[in-house]
């Protein structure tokens, strides 16, 4: 049963034949605290009843079957929301005879003044919807804590979710660090890795080498790495374009993995693809593919380039190097995201090899032997073991050297402003960028070394 009410204010909808006895019978109510509208007409109240719904209704027992309608068919009878009290006389017992067996909430002998019948009958109804009104708040407030079980269910499903797969980010680049300390170069560390962890499942290694002309495939005695048969990509005898051997080496990917297939980007400190290896990532949440993409082209391109540099004897370490070392002094991030938009406006037009060769040599003369440096993003890097004369040098020397020679326009244009960013930062800070992805910089792809 549902009543409606305001703070367990009562209404009522009355309709007795003589107006003056319902008249006494709204005096009545009111003294109780109950607010009533009397009607004259069956039409009227039957309206009322549905347009104005009430707590309970008085209806003459001589008028429940009058001008064509029954009474007991109205439907908020017979759904129950409104209770119904019937008014009769002393001559009324063979029509009471009738209603006897109905489901009606009391009944009210005609009387001279109906304050002590009504207020039995008010009384009741008060309890009744005093008791309605606190199983409600009751079924709310139990809904309320069911919704919230219900999200923290979700959010602690998501928690898991996200450490299972820190988890498995975490064991891949252990088993990687392993294979590389016992020897293995890049590519045997790489499947090594697949095979001791479920980030990946199967794998097709592309390779084009400085020629540009035909797509190989690494070949392995694993089961995770697929072998394609070598494909051509040159017209006119003239190696194609980067990004067409990207796309056919992805177009390549979906064909062998399924259509899940997506690619992973290893670049060297150039920025020059030395490796796409198909992967697929359908086991994978919609939501979650770039996240996991961008980890390995940042975690593949910097322990590709730490393999390389460790002949080379460069300053550019990988992860596990970077967060190895011992550590002195402080972190120093260096953005130059300035730059790197005018590179991606035209970036035929800069001379990166030579820019990366220049910049980074010029930088260690002004960092210690110990100073290591390791890429996050897109233009953006960290140098180890500085102090505060090293950090202030290497601003210096950031916010003076001549980036706009290194374009072949710079005659045209030499008025192109880069403004190096420079921070320092701790070394929880660091861990968080490269531990748990918490800086923004792990969502982007990799630019140079």
């Amino acid at each position: 049963m549902e009543f409606k009410n305001d703070h367990h204010k009562l209404s009522a909808h009355i309709f007795i034949a003589d107006s003056e006895e319902a008249g006494v019978v709204c005096s009545s109510l009111k003294k109780l605290g109950v607010s009533g509208e009397s009607h004259q007409l069956i039409e009227t109240f039957w309206e009322k009843m549905i347009s104005t719904p009430s707590n309970f209704a008085i209806i003459d027992i001589r008028l429940m079957n009058s001008n064509g309608r029954v009474f007991i068919d109205h439907p908020m009878y017979k759904n129950g929301t409104t209770e119904v009290i019937i008014f009769h006389r002393e001559d009324d017992y063979p029509l009471l005879k009738l209603v006897e067996e109905k489901n009606f909430f009391d009944f009210i002998p005609e009387s001279v003044n109906y304050d002590i019948f009504l207020r039995h009958t008010v009384s009741k109804l008060r309890k009744i919807v005093t008791s309605e009104a606190r199983a409600l708040e009751s079924i709310s407030e139990i809904e309320h804590l069911e919704n919230r079980l219900k999200r923290t269910q979700n959010e602690l499903v998501q928690a898991s979710e996200i450490f299972q797969k820190k988890m498995q980010f975490n064991k891949f680049m252990e088993c990687f660090w392993s294979s590389k300390n016992s020897g293995k170069n890049f590519l045997d560390s790489f499947i090594e890795s697949c095979e001791k962890t479920d980030l990946i499942k199967k794998a097709v290694i592309f390779f084009t080498g400085n020629e540009r002309t035909v797509i190989k495939t690494v070949r392995s005695d694993s089961s995770i790495v697929e072998v394609v048969p070598p494909v051509a990509v040159k017209k006119m005898n003239k190696p194609l374009n980067k990004d067409f051997i990207e796309k056919t080496c992805l177009y390549i990917a979906k064909d062998r993995l399924g259509p899940e297939g997506q690619l992973i980007r290893v670049s060297d400190c150039n920025n020059e693809k030395k490796y796409l290896i198909g992967v697929n990532v359908s086991g994978i949440e919609k939501k979650n593919i770039n996240q996991i993409l961008s980890f390995f082209d940042n975690f593949l391109s910097s322990e590709y380039q730490s393999f390389v540099n460790e002949k080379n004897g460069s300053m550019f370490v990988d992860e596990y190097t970077f967060m190895s070392q011992k550590a002195s002094g402080f972190y120093l991030r260096v953005n130059l995201h300035s730059l790197l938009d005018y590179i991606k406006k035209k970036p035929s037009v800069f001379l990166m090899k030579e820019f990366s060769k220049n910049f980074f040599v010029g930088l260690r003369r002004f960092v210690n032997e110990k100073t290591k440096i390791i890429n996050v993003s897109p233009g953006v890097c960290v140098l180890s073991n500085c102090d505060k004369n090293i950090e202030i040098k290497v601003k210096e020397y950031f916010n003076n050297f001549d980036y706009w020679s290194y374009f072949e326009d710079c005659d045209e244009n030499f008025s192109r402003l880069v403004e190096p960013d420079i921070s320092a930062l701790t070394e929880s800070e660091i861990k968080n960028i490269f531990l748990f992805g918490s800086s923004k910089d792990h969502h982007m792809k990799r630019a140079w070394g």
